[in-house]
């Protein structure tokens, strides 16, 4: 486990936001839902939660990443956004030879500009930056069998990036290793995870890897699992925590097999990017296992398309914010646990930790529909 420590518009007619809430009763076991003016003074951090937003249109306006630099820029150093992994579509940052790299660099370069001065922004690998949707033979591109190479690459250009003076920026967990890698802000512990290290089909490990100074702390599934444990485990009093993966451990989009052409298919595909593959399983099973001996206030993924606001099992809350990125928007189902769904949209979620114990969670949408502020929820940690 590694340990780090931190002390606009679209064209056309812009309608007013439209607040959607999870209905009597949950608002009555969650206190207050709906819009909420918090004054600076009130919030104490901001975590931003923004997912597959690897693949801006250069012909329209990025409005989701837009907004979310405006709202980033106000915040300033007391935020943190969490780039929820596919930061660069379709297969990563591939070598410098290959034809589409100035094309890769513009993906990255378009989510780097959003973190403001004095502000971080942490970037966490998905499936497609270990290259996994690579079909190589194109001027150098890069195949899915290159992943944890074009992944070590991404998690050593991101810091070099052009960024606002002050500004944080990183890869986590780096270097192709599985995590978690936690990282201490004031009032939250972000504990992230590289869920594509349990999926990937290729090599995830080599001499780099292993190398007892600078290689990874975990290798293998018992470790990251007893590593989360831990991170759970030693948390500071009236700390909340944050589990951030690229992959969600539910979810009512494609990859959950509940909307979409080949929704029954993929039920049964054992296919590595969906939940019910065997792999996929296994990730599931074996981290739910370890959040449910101290269950966190939120695990936050992208990987499906969508706006979710789901109850959880495992942790309090289940967020997917994988809206990234307006022309990939995805369908997604109202599951039996959901509180919010946003489909065929872009946005992203914002997380206000107030003083006290409480937490504001408000979800932005961006699209022909709706733009600005669609939900927010007051958060209680279950423990």
């Amino acid at each position: 486990m590694k340990l780090i420590h931190f002390m606009k518009r679209r064209t056309g007619r812009v309608n007013r936001f439209v607040l959607i809430v999870g209905g009597i009763g949950a608002a009555a076991s969650c206190g207050r839902i709906g819009t909420a003016k918090l004054g600076p003074a009130e919030v104490v951090e901001t975590i931003f939660l923004i997912g597959d937003a690897g693949e801006p249109d250069p012909r329209l306006p990025a409005i989701a990443l837009d907004s979310l630099a405006v709202q980033a820029r106000d915040v300033g150093s007391r935020g943190t956004i969490l780039f929820l992994g596919d930061n660069v579509y379709p297969a990563g940052t591939s070598g410098t030879a290959a034809s589409n790299y100035p094309d890769a660099l513009r993906r990255l370069d378009a989510q780097v500009k959003t973190v403001p001065s004095g502000g971080t922004g942490i970037f966490l690998p998905g499936n497609h930056d270990w290259a996994d949707n690579g079909q190589g033979g194109l001027f150098g591109a890069a195949t899915a069998a290159d992943g944890l190479y074009i992944i070590r690459h991404q998690s050593t250009i991101i810091p070099q990036r052009p960024k606002n003076p002050g500004a944080t920026v990183m890869l986590l967990p780096s270097n192709g290793c599985p995590g978690p890698v936690v990282v201490d802000r004031q009032r939250v512990r972000l504990i992230l995870i590289d869920s594509q290290w349990w999926l990937h089909n290729y090599i995830v490990t080599d001499s780099v890897s292993t190398d007892p100074v600078t290689g990874c702390s975990t290798h293998n599934v018992a470790q990251i699992t007893q590593a989360i444990r831990d991170s759970l485990r030693t948390t500071k009093p009236g700390q909340q925590v944050i589990i951030a993966s690229h992959h969600p451990l539910i979810t009512g989009g494609p990859h959950g097999g509940y909307c979409g052409a080949f929704a029954l298919f993929r039920r049964w595909a054992n296919t590595s990017q969906d939940l019910f593959g065997r792999s996929y399983t296994m990730f599931r099973d074996s981290v739910n296992k370890a959040l449910a001996t101290r269950p966190p206030l939120i695990y936050a993924a992208g990987h499906d398309h969508s706006l979710q606001v789901i109850q959880g099992r495992t942790s309090s809350y289940m967020l997917v914010s994988g809206a990234g990125s307006l022309d990939k928007g995805e369908c997604a189902a109202r599951l039996r646990q959901s509180l919010y769904v946003g489909q065929a949209t872009s946005g992203f979620m914002r997380l206000d930790f107030v003083r006290g114990d409480s937490a504001l969670l408000r979800v932005y949408r961006y699209d022909d529909h709706v733009q600005g502020e669609v939900y927010a929820r007051w958060l209680k940690d279950r423990r």
